[in-house]
């Protein structure tokens, strides 16, 4: 008996001694991806549109083959860009990103169910991680701008204003994806003139549809 308690004593002695092992790391749940949402590819760039066959309609994160992340976390890889690199496709290959139908916006995700081409004179909105939701109209369609890829042609103007780092931010009106952000002049503090890319002519060449 007395043999028996002394082993007992040492062995929650050793147990005592012995470091604690580490917590098993909780999963990192991947993120649902929305337009709006700031994204890391070669550069930084913004998510416009969620669109079918797991693909999201971006601006220029990199050349094809750049991977893209999302809060750190993997979504996928740069499959296709516009030749004056004013937009992107990134196909999603993270089994775990989501994507949700719509646009984030201060007040939650408005939904996207569809594309249609700008009209002169049509209310309009944009999202982006730096001005937030901002509204304006369109005000010229099939503009044409000198840009850092080149001479771009077709776009749309709008008075929506423009700031730093928000290429590829939606364009949309009501339920509908109009445009993706490429540039502009002035500022949300004094106003000034957005241009963006027709998403209906992309989806077409590609075979694409808003998801």
């Amino acid at each position: 008996m007395v043999r028996f308690r002394i082993a007992v004593v040492l062995a929650a002695l050793a147990a005592a001694l012995l470091p604690a092992l580490p917590a098993a790391a909780a999963p990192v749940r991947a993120p649902d991806v929305a337009g709006g949402d700031l994204l890391a590819g070669s550069g930084r760039c913004t998510a416009a549109f969620n669109l079918s066959g797991r693909n999201i309609l971006t601006g220029y994160c990199g050349p094809v083959g750049s991977a893209v992340y999302l809060g750190g976390v993997p979504v996928g890889t740069v499959s296709w860009t516009t030749a004056q690199q004013t937009a992107g496709i990134v196909h999603i290959t993270n089994p775990a990103v989501g994507q949700l139908a719509g646009v984030r916006t201060p007040g939650g995700v408005a939904p996207i169910t569809g594309a249609v081409r700008a009209a002169i004179g049509r209310a309009v909105q944009k999202s982006s991680p730096v001005t937030g939701l901002r509204s304006g109209t369109v005000t010229g369609i099939n503009q044409t701008v000198n840009s850092a890829g080149g001479v771009v042609t077709g776009l749309d103007r709008t008075t929506l204003c423009p700031s730093a780092g928000e290429a590829g931010a939606p364009i949309f009106a009501d339920r509908s994806a109009v445009a993706v952000t490429l540039g502009g002049s002035g500022n949300c503090s004094t106003g000034g003139t957005t241009y963006g890319v027709p998403v209906v002519p992309i989806l077409q060449a590609l075979g694409l549809s808003v998801y």
